[in-house]
């Protein structure tokens, strides 16, 4: 008897980075048997292992990608057309695993695991990660879910941007107070966190402009009686500034320096094609043919 099929890819909340078009790309391939069993093919072709700015060996790109031969990835590189001679090598690394029964799924969880940085220290929980579960319920409905996300990436580029902003703010500014400064970079890092999260619950961006703005005026009213003698009329502008002129070059440079693999992933896309032994009867997958359902997400940051 053929047997429903429900699927779902969820995928955690988005960075919102300004990114180039991925050079690199995983092609994840499952397909899910009757009986519970099945089979799971990904494939990561890289045209370059760096990118513009950020040059890296391999070895270091298999170990922040975690494409190591001791998990199981292979790699190979493409023969390249003759006109394209000046154009580097290019890298395909594939891991390709089994599941015997409907239990052996969660196990496959993980082989898309990108660390941040390979450095020991307070970035080094910073990782983006897979987690796949297949049920079966008592009405023999199949349901095959992955979950992708970002573990800790979230709160330290907040915590970052915000101190960078309100250091700036202080150079521009050199008579605040060291307890003002602290106040500027706590009061913006609980708004962006805030901004975030209400950004998730309505599915929609707010303005940078408008973080801004409002940041800006709400820091001049908290500090301007700290200051009677001094102009702060022009605060708000200055931290508009900062954020949304100064704030992306500092971002680039902190994600090349700090966290390479992340920066790595938001030029990385990924596609799944998951293909059921039934009729799917509810997904989030954007195209459905058949049995066979599709996601493609852009750039793993933006």
């Amino acid at each position: 008897m053929k047997r429903s099929i429900e699927i779902l890819i969820l995928t955690g909340a988005a960075i919102g980075l300004m990114l180039s078009p991925g050079c690199k790309r995983f092609d994840v391939g499952v397909t899910l048997n009757e009986d519970g069993s099945g089979s799971r093919t990904v494939t990561l072709r890289a045209e370059t292992i760096g990118e513009e700015g950020l040059e890296m060996e391999l070895g270091e790109f298999r170990q922040l990608f975690g494409l190591e031969e001791k998990s199981g990835w292979t790699m190979r590189r493409e023969a390249k057309k003759a006109e394209e001679s000046a154009k580097p090598d290019v890298h395909i690394f594939t891991l390709e695993r089994g599941a015997k029964d409907i239990s052996s799924w969660r196990a496959m969880s993980g082989d898309i695991d990108i660390r941040g940085t390979l450095d020991k220290g307070p970035l080094e929980n910073v990782m983006f990660h897979n987690e796949i579960e297949v049920e079966r319920s008592d009405s023999n409905i199949i349901t095959y879910r992955e979950t992708l996300s970002w573990n800790e990436l979230k709160e330290n580029l907040v915590d970052m941007n915000a101190a960078f902003y309100s250091e700036s703010a202080a150079r521009e500014y050199p008579f605040l107070e060291k307890q003002d400064v602290d106040m500027i970079r706590d009061f913006l890092a609980g708004m962006a966190m805030l901004a975030w999260y209400v950004e998730e619950a309505a599915d929609d961006e707010i303005d940078d402009e408008v973080y801004s703005q409002v940041a800006g005026e709400y820091i001049t009213y908290k500090i301007a009686d700290s200051y009677p003698g001094k102009d702060l009329s022009g605060f708000p502008a200055s931290l508009d500034r900062i954020i949304n002129d100064e704030g992306d070059d500092y971002l680039d440079r902190l994600l090349k320096e700090k966290l390479p693999g992340a920066y790595l992933a938001g030029h990385t896309d990924i596609v799944f094609t998951v293909t059921m032994p039934g009729k799917i009867i509810e997904t989030n997958a954007p195209q459905v043919e058949g049995n066979t359902a599709t996601w493609k997400y852009d750039q793993l940051l933006a």
